[in-house]
């Protein structure tokens, strides 16, 4: 009778232990995922200084931390692959106190920066938007108000859309040529133009002779290159000196990287990149992002010697 009765008792005590197991296991795994799916409000620790904008003609200020992703996200979008998001959120908000000195505001305008706001936002995201906002107050924690020294100063942090394979020189001792091969992959890379010797004259009759001839000035303009043999330093025609920023101006190229060439009666310039290849370019920022590297070490390769503090 005795073992009979442990014997109901195993069983029962089995019994209870499936049965507990069954009803118990469902509600674990979903509190378990609710702690997941729940998440972290993100809340990054302000500046103490602003940025003056003026939004529906009224004047207001915003911490620079704040003010940084309204910047970010009015040249890349929210999906943007997260590391060079946040390259780019330290590149900014660098380059405004970089601007801002020894103050503690400056107005929009000085900064010459596109930037949107965050009503605007509200609305480009929709119902996505306190997810995406969450978000990017996350990548601005994880940035930990970060900018780029050199030499115990804020750097000013060029940037450029594409390099011509490789990055341009600059004065400063940060800015060096380094390889960026992967731009040379991207569809804009490559741009050529077509100019007929009246147009090379109407564009450059403030500074050439207008009665020159066609021969003359087909053999007179020559293009200086920086040492790396991509980006043009000057551009020479006679006794005259031209920028390669004016140069390019002047001609609508998108990139200081450009050769000039007789073609046909007239000229073919063809350039590489986009912009004057100077610092990160972003689009080789974002390829080293999608090979796995962080953002400090995108910072790290682009400019030269710097810390990131």
């Amino acid at each position: 009778m005795r073992k009979y009765l442990i014997r109901n008792r195993r069983k029962i005590g089995i019994i209870f232990i499936i049965a507990f197991f069954f009803i118990m296991f469902p509600y674990t795994v979903t509190m378990i995922n609710f702690g997941k799916t729940r998440g972290v409000v993100y809340e990054p620790e302000t500046y103490g200084k602003s940025v003056v904008i003026k939004n529906n003609n009224k004047t207001m200020e915003i911490d620079v931390e704040m003010f940084v992703p309204l910047v970010v996200y009015s040249m890349m979008p929210v999906k943007y692959e997260k590391e060079a998001l946040k390259a780019q959120m330290v590149i900014i908000r660098t380059f405004i106190l970089y601007k801002m000195g020894d103050n503690n505001s400056i107005d929009a305008d000085e900064l010459t920066l596109p930037y949107t706001t965050y009503s605007e936002l509200e609305k480009k995201w929709g119902k996505k938007y306190e997810k995406n906002y969450n978000y990017t107050m996350k990548l601005l924690v994880e940035t930990n108000r970060e900018t780029i020294y050199y030499d115990g100063k804020n750097i000013c942090p060029y940037y450029h859309e594409l390099s011509a394979g490789v990055t341009n020189t600059g004065e400063e001792p940060y800015l060096k040529s380094v390889d960026s091969s992967a731009d040379k992959e991207n569809k804009n890379f490559n741009k050529i133009a077509y100019f007929t010797m009246d147009e090379i004259r109407e564009k450059l009759k403030n500074i050439i002779n207008p009665d020159i001839s066609d021969e003359d000035l087909s053999g007179s303009i020559k293009v200086n290159y920086e040492e790396n043999g991509e980006y043009v330093r000057t551009v020479s025609i006679g006794d005259n000196i031209i920028l390669a920023k004016d140069w390019s101006e002047i001609f609508n190229l998108p990139s200081y990287a450009f050769a000039v060439e007789n073609f046909s009666g007239g000229f073919k310039m063809s350039s590489k990149g986009i912009g004057d290849g100077k610092g990160l370019s972003v689009n080789g920022a974002l390829k080293m992002a999608e090979d796995g590297k962080g953002y400090r070490d995108i910072l790290k390769y682009y400019y030269s010697d710097v810390e990131i503090r």
